[in-house]
């Protein structure tokens, strides 16, 4: 590849221990428009038409975005490909968008397409998107000589209120790991009462410093079967799931179809979006006591089924999910882990893993609803994009589905009602730069709310717990 310019600087910019920093770099490259790219508008009809359905798809606005822009680079994933094709009116298809990421080559592969079909269209109308649309240092270390510690009796004083999550506002301004390691304990104990709780105070910069924080507080795990990709900072340290920006991404529970899951989830905001972003919680057992009995009955009977069907579009590849693409290890693994698999003549693959929907707290012995039931279900997709799968992949070529345990259709009522229940049971807070949110991964669902601007959560699934010490309706047996 040959740059499209040059910039002379004096130095890199580096890290603490002398690497390049490329997140600096890259917002280096952005405030010097280096390829003068943000300058050069959208020139013709077609550009113009195609920056507003990227700009609707990704949820910023039209005169952010240039002719010679790439797409991912702007946020862009494969979901919001998929809602770009539908919104222009499939007038490309998903791959030859995939294929062509810069707005000036679609806008040109387009033209082609439609003097080939006798003229252009009138562009039609964005889809906006649904509600569960499915898918420095040297100031630190001068801070550090100035911590201050709060005791741990200082817990005694977070703030309930209704409609949020427990909040603990702290006085810390330097060694932000010091204090996460002395109050370890207190913090686990509430979490453990109450669920959540939300560190609003500590001066957590980087993914460095944060990682040192979350290994005070838990046991950090590797990821295995994600959904969705997600950038790797360090062992056990992640981003948050790629997800479009402006669409919601609804309540779960992180690995419930795993055998091995966490117990704890930790999350760290390092860059607070200008709007919205939340990471909702929403309390299991309550959840499960307002849920209709009968329909609780039947799914502690017959359990939940998930149904993934991996290809190289969309959601997480088979390398991303169980950390190979070699065969061998994904069936050892799928073996060891009870999931159905079978390999398409596509070389895609496709598995089946049945789970409970109900367990048992393994600490508390409390009953909680816990499961993907509804955030992975096909009805939660935006309409138009389920029909856009359907058509390209089929029905059961769906990334991924859940049913009930025996196989049966779940139907958009069930669905619908679901996602009502978790919503009335929803707390939520905005966040600030530098919080620290704990969540106990069985005794709370959490999700994603759309946002604007940048946001940079990191994620940590810490403190593994086996399934089977959560009391399962549905028997779990390696094969």
């Amino acid at each position: 590849m040959v740059p499209t310019a040059f910039q002379w600087r004096n130095r890199l910019p580096l890290t603490d221990n002398g690497k390049i920093d490329k997140k600096e770099l890259t917002a280096l490259a952005r405030e010097l428009d280096v390829a003068g790219q943000s300058h050069e508008r959208p020139s013709t009809a077609t550009e113009h038409w195609l920056a507003a359905a990227w700009a609707e798809v990704l949820g910023i606005p039209k005169e952010q975005i240039g002719r010679r822009d790439h797409f991912f680079d702007l946020g862009g994933t494969s979901l919001s490909v998929l809602k770009l094709a539908i919104a222009l009116d499939r007038a490309v298809s998903f791959k030859d968008l995939i294929a062509q990421p810069i707005l000036a080559d679609q806008a040109e592969l387009i033209d082609r397409r439609l003097e080939g079909v006798g003229g252009f269209r009138a562009a039609p109308a964005p889809v906006p998107s649904g509600r569960c649309a499915t898918t420095g240092t040297t100031e630190a270390a001068k801070g550090r000589a100035e911590m201050t510690y709060s005791s741990p009796t200082s817990l005694l004083n977070v703030d309930l209120q209704p409609g949020k999550p427990p909040i603990l506002r702290v006085e810390a301004t330097g060694d932000a790991a010091r204090w996460a390691s002395e109050h370890r304990n207190a913090l686990r104990a509430f979490v453990a009462e109450h669920g959540s709780l939300l560190v609003r105070g500590l001066p957590l910069r980087d993914a460095a410093e944060t990682e040192v924080v979350f290994r005070q507080l838990g046991s950090l795990m590797a990821e295995r079967e994600a959904f969705a990709p997600r950038r790797r900072y360090a062992e056990g340290v992640y981003s948050s799931s790629k997800w479009p920006p402006n669409q919601h991404m609804c309540m779960h529970h992180e690995l419930s179809y795993a055998v091995e899951l966490p117990s704890l989830m930790l999350f760290a905001c390092l860059v607070a979006p200008t709007f919205g972003g939340e990471t909702p919680v929403a309390d299991s057992p309550n959840v499960l006591n307002a849920l209709p009995a009968d329909l609780v009955e039947r799914f502690e009977r017959l359990g939940w089924l998930l149904i993934r069907t991996y290809n190289n579009d969309i959601g997480a590849s088979v390398a991303e999910a169980f950390g190979a693409d070699d065969r061998r290890v994904v069936e050892s693994y799928c073996r060891a882990n009870a999931i159905q698999f079978e390999w398409q003549p596509n070389g895609g693959l496709r598995t089946w893993q049945r789970r409970s929907a109900v367990v048992r707290h393994p600490r508390t012995g409390q009953r909680c609803w816990f499961n993907q039931i509804a955030f992975l279900n096909e009805w939660t997709m935006d309409p138009e994009l389920r029909e856009y799968l359907v058509d390209i992949y089929g029905e059961d070529g769906l990334p991924f589905n859940t049913r009930f345990g025996n196989g049966d259709p779940i139907g958009a009522d069930v669905i619908q009602l679901i996602d009502e229940v978790y919503e009335e049971n929803t707390s939520r807070e905005r966040w600030q730069s530098g919080d620290l949110f704990l969540v106990d991964n069985v005794r709370t669902a959490h999700g994603r709310e759309s946002f604007e601007g940048s946001r940079e959560v990191l994620v940590a699934m810490a403190d593994a717990v086996h399934l089977t010490d959560c009391s399962p309706t549905i028997e779990v047996t390696a094969s």
